[in-house]
């Protein structure tokens, strides 16, 4: 143990050990790219045009599974895709699955969900960030700068009944 309590590995534990409660634990185990991919349709004759102005479409997605129930071990996946287009074509596609595994261990249903939905994604995105900058500019195009993304509202904003649904009447 170290001076504030938590064990050198880094992890965080909340909660006596000794206690008859499940103990609050969140490590990350391994950070990883698990797929990514590059595609542009456009080259070279794209490279030859000096009037070509990108529009950027960006799509961010969570998805995880549980790997170790026992251990409270998950894989979470952030899922960023890049279309660049110009008028209408697609310049560049560029993909990342960024993957981490961790653990994840709380009492509370809803307080797991906000570690997988805000706080993991919110770990692999600088990562994401950074591969997808990697593939863009080796890909021959400028550097590409993903913006940061607030995973916290998109989660509230997820849970948030949907108003545009009809009242039901019976």
């Amino acid at each position: 143990m170290t001076d504030n309590g938590n064990p050198p590995d880094g992890s965080v534990q909340a909660g006596p050990p000794s206690s008859g409660k499940s103990a609050t634990r969140f490590d990350t185990i391994k950070v990883y790219l698990k797929d990514a991919s590059f595609e542009a349709p456009s080259t070279p004759k794209i490279f030859t045009r000096s009037d070509v102005k990108l529009a950027h479409d960006i799509q961010i997605a969570i998805d995880y599974h549980l790997v170790d129930k026992t251990n409270h071990i998950s894989e979470i996946i952030l899922k960023a895709t890049v279309t660049a287009a110009h008028e209408d074509t697609t310049v560049y596609l560029a993909e990342v699955h960024q993957a981490g595994v961790f653990r994840i261990q709380h009492p509370d249903a809803n307080t797991r969900q906000i570690m997988i939905e805000v706080a993991c994604p919110g770990i692999l995105l600088p990562f994401a960030r950074e591969e997808l900058n990697n593939l863009v500019t080796k890909g021959g195009f400028g550097a590409f700068l993903l913006a940061p993304v607030n995973f916290e509202s998109l989660y509230r904003s997820k849970q948030q009944p949907k108003d545009s649904e009809p009242a039901q009447t019976h």
